[in-house]
């Protein structure tokens, strides 16, 4: 019995611990919960998008075909 809790325990820390998730910095051994939040809000496609149209607008139009056609742009990701 005491081995299933233990593996609980363990499973519960391994997938809840902020080293998993974008943001953390192995360098620093910190977590910055703004990156993660920008992760989760999809705005590190909407910089690239961004970039990206700015850079090579062919190359944008191939990419992201789908989002041009159904009329989503960067700013509104």
């Amino acid at each position: 019995m005491h081995i299933f809790v233990f593996i609980l325990i363990t499973s519960v820390y391994l997938f809840s611990s902020t080293r998993r998730f974008p943001g953390y910095s192995r360098e620093g051994k910190k977590f910055d919960a703004d990156v993660h939040r920008q992760h989760i809000f999809g705005l590190h496609v909407a910089n690239y998008m961004t970039s990206l149209k700015d850079e090579n607008p062919d190359l944008y139009a191939k990419q992201f075909s789908r989002f041009v056609k159904a009329g989503i742009e960067p700013t509104s990701v």
